[in-house]
């Protein structure tokens, strides 16, 4: 059940850390269990430096990959803090598909492409 303020709601989780890696910058929450389509709502409080690097979220113990609605990860400069990010869980594949609209990112997509097929093959 959803509930339409936020600071009542069991869903709410507050950022208690924000770790920036070589590889990624980590929201860590506290130890939380989560189900399959489990709704998660996160508050980031901390100020931290913009960069593109791909986030996840982690209880110490687990790492969830952040995804934007359209499958693609959701980078550190496209969100900001003291705002409420909402989410839901895929236990199957650790990852959480933010529900909210973000900034655009700065980050650059690599293309792929394909391999071109060999003479006379």
């Amino acid at each position: 059940m959803c509930v339409n303020k936020c600071n009542v709601c069991s869903c709410l989780v507050a950022v208690t850390a924000v770790t920036v890696g070589a590889d990624n910058v980590a929201l860590t929450i506290p130890t939380q269990v989560f189900n399959n389509k489990q709704k998660l709502c996160f508050f980031i409080p901390q100020t931290f430096a913009s960069s593109t690097l791909p986030v996840v979220i982690t209880d110490g113990a687990d790492t969830i990959q952040l995804l934007a609605p359209c499958g693609n990860a959701v980078r550190a400069d496209q969100l900001r803090n003291r705002r409420v990010y909402h989410a839901y869980v895929a236990t199957d594949t650790s990852i959480a598909i933010v529900r909210d609209a973000l900034c655009c990112t700065a980050f650059v997509a690599p293309q792929i492409t394909g391999v071109a097929a060999e003479a006379g093959a």
